[in-house]
């Protein structure tokens, strides 16, 4: 196994990398097409998620770059093994993101809406999950919570992914006014964050 000296350098040029990848992304969605339709989200909803994802991040580069500044929510004797762990999801979930965003193309959206041209993306990991992102995101954020080992991050993680994971209903019923018994049916081959074994 590597020294422990090069978990925090690893997982944060991991982070990094995710919020390039999130740009690049965002960015090309945005100038391919435009947001029409916006979301029924309710506001305090949408800024707890926003914020505690804020704090988490914030929380996270503050723990990679200067650790102590966070030791008074570090978990006692947290194993090495773990952090490590961490660091091995996160690089193993960053080509699954990339995945789900190319599969996405010019549909990607950072809240409850959808394009102008907006499809119906079946293929890549939506042919078997309907809402992939939410799953990979999921697993980036524990992979930071294990490699931090931090109490704080890990409250802070949970409300954010509530958040997202609170918002897929509306997605769904948007989705379905949009797309109609098309998405329904694809509703009934699919698991909503995990591939479904019956269908």
């Amino acid at each position: 196994m590597l020294p422990e000296g090069f978990i925090r350098p690893s997982a944060l040029l991991l982070v990094l990398a995710a919020i390039f990848i999130m740009g690049h992304y965002r960015r090309r969605a945005d100038r391919a097409d435009k947001v029409v339709a916006g979301h029924s989200e309710s506001g305090w909803a949408q800024s707890l998620r926003s914020l505690s994802g804020a704090i988490f991040y914030l929380g996270l580069l503050t723990y990679l770059v200067h650790p102590p500044a966070l030791n008074w929510s570090a978990i006692a004797d947290w194993p090495v093994s773990a952090r490590w762990a961490g660091v091995v999801l996160m690089a193993a979930n960053l080509p699954l993101v990339v995945w789900t965003l190319r599969s996405l193309g010019h549909n990607f959206t950072s809240t409850v809406e959808t394009r102008d041209n907006h499809t119906l993306v079946t293929s890549g990991p939506y042919a078997h999950i309907r809402h992939p992102f939410y799953t990979f995101g999921a697993v980036f954020f524990l992979g930071a919570v294990l490699v931090a080992g931090n109490w704080f991050l890990l409250i802070c993680a949970i409300v954010g992914l509530w958040g997202l994971f609170s918002r897929t209903p509306l997605e769904e019923q948007m989705l379905l006014k949009r797309f109609g018994s098309q998405y329904e049916a694809y509703m009934h081959s699919t698991g909503r964050y995990l591939p479904r074994l019956l269908k």
